[in-house]
């Protein structure tokens, strides 16, 4: 949804992060696109022409034949330009016709909890944005989008500038830069941190930053005048909200529920890093080298409500700021953003979709040349689902196999990443990736012999692809994960065994009369 910014091809459309969302990408997910735009009198239009939008006027409380339109998607992602470039004063954003009313906010609120509908929502520098996103919660604490709250300026010293040099050696950085083909390096926070050895550790992306098998995304396209997202320790998660609907019923809770003994909190996953002057000169004048938070996000899922991106300017979407990053097709940048775009809209489905894309992804990755190639049910079911994984990274994300696998387990098996790291090793925490091979190793072991019955239906009927009853691979998932819970907890009690009777040993060789053997 927009409020001034377009959907065509001019350097303020959003054609090129559409064309990205809605390519066949993947044959294991597709996105379903449809434009609105809060200008104009209420319309809807079922096949626009290139450019243009589905709906017209539209509000989060709009209804068409008596239902409303909201609850037929399940994200809505905002592009808030409103109240535009002019005094830079708050008042601004409250009198601006296309304000997002209490109405229509109740709506949207009740969608978000009760629907887990996801939230993807930026602006640019000052308060461009604030009259649509900024009291939507959880996104009006995520993000600075009023004046009051002192976010980046549109000019001088208190800008946030990520514009990078056009070539090797210039010092200077005019605004033209954006629409280069030089990205910003961006600085990805670890989301994982898994044991892979005694004394080693891996770090991981959030799975919104993780591009496959082109690696973390660390590329984004630049800007002169960013906006800000609100630092973890900032954000207040006490507050609550209330909206009264348009027939006078009134629609509050708290801003961040919370269901367990800890609260979900949202977080910052990417920052940016800008540079300074002098060394640099700018434009739009001196300013000094910082950091901020460059996308934020809220997993609203494990609070049963729905998830939320926020990003610190819509020049990261916007065509001007990607030509040049796509025609440079000797770099993998413009393929890395396009991963971004792409895993904001996977990671903000609710878990039944997520689900859905994983056994789509499972099941399909089953056709592939690599599973005719390298998957056997040879070895331990850990090989199997070692093996698995690789042909999985072929159709889908590794974060996102990870982030299926964490959907089926306790967050406390998933070490968190501690500051610093404690060097010490943990002898008695299992691997990660035992968890994953494990319910891999038996999720593709109870969906093979569906995809064998398929496969010869397929043969006997001259068909290019057989699908077979949904609810039949549905049913070998869930009892592929139950026998993966259950291998890992058999070899983890076996390992202990093991351990107990090193442990005897040691304590035997502690004693006096051994020691005194070995040295005599």
């Amino acid at each position: 949804m927009t409020d001034g910014i377009t959907f065509g091809d001019a350097d303020f459309g959003l054609s090129m992060m559409i064309a990205a969302l809605e390519e066949n990408f993947s044959s294991s997910v597709y996105f379903s696109v449809k434009k609105a735009t809060r200008t104009g009198s209420f319309s809807f239009n079922p096949n626009p022409s290139v450019g243009e939008p589905h709906y017209t006027g539209f509000r989060f409380n709009s209804t068409q034949d008596g239902n409303l339109v909201i609850d037929q998607f399940q994200q809505i992602w905002c592009f808030g330009l409103q109240p535009g470039n002019g005094a830079f004063i708050d008042t601004e954003v409250t009198s601006h016709p296309l304000y997002a009313q209490d109405a229509e906010l109740a709506e949207l609120a009740r969608w978000m909890n009760e629907r887990q509908g996801g939230v993807f929502a930026t602006g640019d520098h000052a308060h461009l944005g604030a009259s649509m996103c900024h009291r939507i919660p959880r996104v009006r604490t995520m993000r600075k989008w009023l004046i009051a709250d002192n976010p980046p300026t549109f000019e001088g010293y208190d800008r946030f500038d990520t514009n990078r040099p056009r070539n090797p050696g210039d010092t200077n950085i005019p605004g033209e830069n954006q629409a280069d083909a030089t990205p910003q390096p961006i600085e990805w926070i670890p989301e994982y941190s898994k044991r892979t050895g005694a004394f080693t550790i891996q770090k991981e992306p959030h799975p919104i930053l993780c591009a496959g098998s082109l690696g973390p995304i660390n590329v984004f396209p630049d800007h002169q005048h960013e906006g800000q997202v609100i630092e973890d320790n900032q954000v207040v998660v006490t507050g609550t909200f209330s909206f009264s609907a348009a027939d006078g019923t009134v629609y509050s809770g708290p801003e961040y529920p919370q269901t367990g003994a800890t609260q979900t909190r949202p977080k910052i996953i990417a920052r940016a890093h800008t540079l300074s002057e002098p060394s640099y000169t700018f434009d739009k004048g001196p300013t000094p080298a910082r950091d901020f938070g460059l996308v934020g996000v809220y997993d609203g899922s494990k609070e049963g409500v729905g998830r939320v991106v926020v990003d610190s300017t819509w020049h990261h979407q916007l065509n001007i700021n990607l030509r040049s990053l796509a025609a440079d097709t000797a770099s993998s940048n413009y393929a890395k953003i396009k991963a971004y775009y792409r895993n904001i809209g996977l990671w903000l489905a609710n878990r039944s979709s997520r689900y859905q894309v994983f056994r789509n992804a499972a099941w399909n990755s089953l056709y592939t040349y690599q599973a005719s190639q390298e998957l056997a049910f040879e070895g331990s079911v850990f090989e199997v689902g070692q093996r698995f994984k690789d042909i999985l990274k072929h159709v889908l994300s590794p974060c996102l196999v990870t982030e299926f696998i964490l959907d089926f387990l306790p967050p406390e098996l998933i070490e968190p990443l501690p500051l610093p790291i404690d060097p010490t090793p943990c002898l008695t925490c299992p691997p990660f990736e035992l968890f994953e091979s494990a319910i891999l190793g038996e999720v593709v072991a109870s969906m093979h012999p569906a995809f064998a019955e398929a496969e010869q239906v397929r043969a006997k009927e001259y068909r290019a692809q057989f699908e077979p009853d949904v609810q039949a691979i549905d049913k070998a998932m869930v009892v592929g994960v139950q026998k993966g819970l259950e291998t890992i907890t058999s070899f983890y009690c076996s390992q202990l065994e093991k351990g107990r009777a090193v442990l005897s040993l040691l304590e035997r060789v502690q004693t006096l009369d051994v020691l005194k053997e070995v040295l005599v």
